[in-house]
């Protein structure tokens, strides 16, 4: 589907920094621009939450960078936030074309999108409250290795937490927002699931881990 692709675009976007910080090679800046555009031409949900996002994110990461020699250099962040821009920017256009046929109403673009209600943090807690269980320790252990890429992604994550609470959609279904924070939980919650599960076996066995699993 349109927003499935767009999702995945949004898992390249993350590949992309991830090779970026790595090799230095501008290709993956390039890769960058192309994965954000492809959010924005598929599913405008997902470029418009994810571009803003990850501009906070590495306006703030950058801005804590000067102060802490675990992150990325601020020049590589700001080089991703650019390409991240440049990507959206060159579908601008296309987004306009497409909404001159319908009116401000159908197109949401008079709609007031900052709204807060309780049934959003309950979405949140009820989709993603198990996950996140296994990603606070993910953060932790990033943090007390000094691992530039999950703690950029901890500020993405409590960017986009912050942005799904807040904006509301014109069809109410800011649900959608709950894909890509269960995402990037399960990316750092990933590596702290494992040990867990056998942690709980070691406990309760393996039939007890797979009733309570």
């Amino acid at each position: 589907t349109p927003i499935g692709y767009a999702w995945l675009m949004m898992l390249l976007h993350f590949l992309a920094l991830a090779r970026w910080l790595e090799s230095g090679s501008v290709r993956w800046l390039l890769v960058t621009a192309l994965a954000t555009a492809g959010m924005q031409l598929f599913h405008g949900v997902v470029g418009m939450s994810v571009v803003p996002v990850t501009t906070g994110a590495v306006l703030l990461t950058a801005a804590l960078a000067l102060r802490f020699d675990a992150l990325p250099r601020p020049s590589r962040l700001l080089a991703f936030g650019a390409a991240t821009l440049a990507g959206f920017l060159a579908c601008v256009p296309y987004t306009q074309a497409i909404s001159k046929g319908w009116s401000a109403k159908e197109s949401g673009l008079e709609h007031h999108f900052l709204h807060f209600t309780a049934l959003m943090p309950w979405t949140l807690l009820t989709a993603c409250g198990v996950a996140l269980a296994f990603a606070i320790p993910g953060v932790r252990r990033a943090l007390a290795e000094r691992r530039a890429l999950g703690i950029w992604l901890a500020v993405w994550l409590a960017g986009m937490l912050a942005f799904a609470l807040v904006v509301h959609l014109p069809e109410s279904n800011e649900h959608k927002f709950v894909w890509p924070i269960l995402a990037v939980i399960a990316l750092l919650g990933g590596v702290t699931f494992g040990p867990a599960m056998d942690a709980i076996r070691g406990r309760i066995g393996a039939v007890g881990l797979a009733i309570a699993f």
